[in-house]
């Protein structure tokens, strides 16, 4: 790696490890971070590793067939009473805007950010970045976010526009590095007018057989952009949704993938860590689910939010426990999503020297 390039703190996601009997016990009790997916269903891309092209195209049919769909947007005032709720917990958890979807779209988005950052949460996005122009990179960094992921996946124009499939068939390649510049302009501007901006900006590839041999180059392009860090990870099944291009043999027992290549299954650690607040209904509901991979399916919701309890209440209620029994022995039903999912092989642990999302917001 060039000297330029060492400026870059690399993120690499690597095959995990199981989590020791010390981490099992840390892990009871409250979430480290939560998921705020804000919209479901609507983006401004099509990717080709992503459940949601074939989603959307569900529910435009659905609408057309004049049946009831969720709402495309999170109501803002009930994730605001849930905020204030997890605001009262010990420890403040970090807060991931993931979306099954793209979150800029959510036309309260930065209301969003200001009201997690007044109550001093820390808050990072992940967005595809199109939507991030100078005035919404402005508004997010004075409503003060933690950080902002953008993932762009490919250093070349021609390759983004097969792993950054748009709906339309426009490239968004030069307008996504041309905001992630101005980003990082308008961050410096505002540090040099006397302004205290802690904004972490990163980069985002997904690592797949396309994009392998040019790690370097997106390197190199994310040093030039001024960036701080770039995250890169392997594909990941969504819960057994998507493919899974670069996993290894599996072993399936009873209908349970048992073993992956030469590695016996471990629990995942999403039951334990981490817990997701998604849109719910027309009635302004919020769904509590413990899966961020599981994009809307009900098989990993826990509750309605505020109709079925606290968030806490819902997050250590008899269903929780009994799919946090199940995980740390291995009786996975054969009926539940995770029977065919692989994602617990490298999302358990980063490796000693890696740091996970919720640890670079922090």
């Amino acid at each position: 790696m060039s000297a330029e390039n060492s400026r870059i703190e690399v993120l690499r996601t690597t095959l995990g490890e199981p989590p020791t009997e010390l981490e099992i016990r840390h892990w009871q009790g409250l979430p480290r971070s939560v998921n705020l997916d804000v919209v479901e269903n609507i983006c401004n891309l099509a990717c080709p590793h992503c459940p949601l092209p074939e989603r959307m195209l569900a529910r435009t049919k659905a609408l057309h067939r004049g049946e009831e769909v969720r709402p495309p947007f999170m109501d803002a005032r009930v994730l605001f009473r849930a905020l204030d709720e997890i605001a009262t917990w010990p420890t403040k958890p970090a807060l991931q805007l993931t979306a099954n979807g793209e979150p800029l779209m959510h036309p309260r988005i930065v209301d969003i950010v200001k009201y997690s950052t007044d109550r001093n949460f820390r808050i990072g996005m992940t967005t595809n970045g199109i939507l991030l122009d100078d005035q919404m990179a402005l508004q997010l960094l004075q409503a003060n976010i933690s950080m902002i992921n953008v993932s762009v996946d490919s250093p070349r124009e021609d390759l983004y526009s097969i792993v950054r499939k748009s709906q339309s068939g426009t490239n968004y390649f030069q307008t996504v590095i041309k905001n992630i510049s101005n980003l990082v302009n308008r961050r410096e501007l505002m540090k040099k007018d006397g302004r205290k901006v802690g904004t972490k900006i990163m980069m985002n590839m997904i690592l797949r057989p396309e994009t392998e041999g040019i790690v370097d180059e997106f390197v190199k392009l994310a040093a030039k952009l001024g960036v701080d860090s770039v995250s890169m990870r392997p594909l990941n099944s969504n819960a057994g949704l998507t493919g899974q291009e670069n996993v290894d043999e599996v072993k399936i027992v009873d209908g349970v993938i048992t073993e992956m290549g030469n590695l016996k299954r471990w629990p995942c650690h999403f039951p334990f860590l981490r817990v997701s607040l998604a849109v719910g209904n027309e009635d302004g509901q919020i769904r509590v689910t413990w899966c961020p991979h599981g994009w809307d399916r009900q098989e990993f919701d826990i509750g309605m939010f505020p109709e079925d309890g606290k968030v806490e209440e819902l997050w250590n209620s008899p269903k929780m426990q009994e799919i946090r029994k199940n995980h740390l022995s291995q009786t996975i039903p054969t009926d539940s999503p995770c029977a065919k999912c692989t994602d617990w092989h490298y999302i358990t642990r980063t490796g000693k020297d890696q740091k996970t999302y919720a640890d670079i917001i922090r």
